[in-house]
């Protein structure tokens, strides 16, 4: 599902988005700890890529990853960190610009781009 989402062209995840699935994966079953590494490195990398990287995407990943996780997918910020670190440590003012260019952007919905003078569609 979240492959189908990722790829649909109707579709534009946010980092709500990417945030409640990343606690979705922290949920999962322990057993399955090396598909939900997986996942949420996947999740990570795309929203670092898209610029979608905030405080709430942060603390759901920091939440969800192991520590080795963590200071893997932010290894490329270049953060000179205390080997005890935890995820509450790093802020997003820290991380890289184009991690984050587009955390601040409010999605707008149909109603809200219609002129309050036009008729109900």
């Amino acid at each position: 599902l979240f492959d189908e989402m990722i790829q649909s062209d109707n579709i534009e995840p946010s980092s709500l988005t990417f945030g409640w699935f990343m606690q979705a994966c922290a949920r999962l079953h322990k057993a399955d700890a090396a598909s939900r590494q997986e996942w949420l490195m996947k999740a990570f990398k795309l929203c670092c890529e898209r610029g979608l990287i905030n405080d709430f995407v942060l603390a759901r990943f920091g939440a969800a990853a192991t520590k080795e996780m963590y200071r893997e997918a932010i290894a490329p910020a270049e953060l000179s960190l205390p080997k005890d670190n935890t995820y509450s440590r790093v802020t997003v003012s820290q991380l890289p610009k184009e991690w984050t260019r587009k955390r601040f952007e409010k999605r707008r919905t149909d109603l809200e781009r219609q002129s309050p003078w036009e008729p109900a569609r």
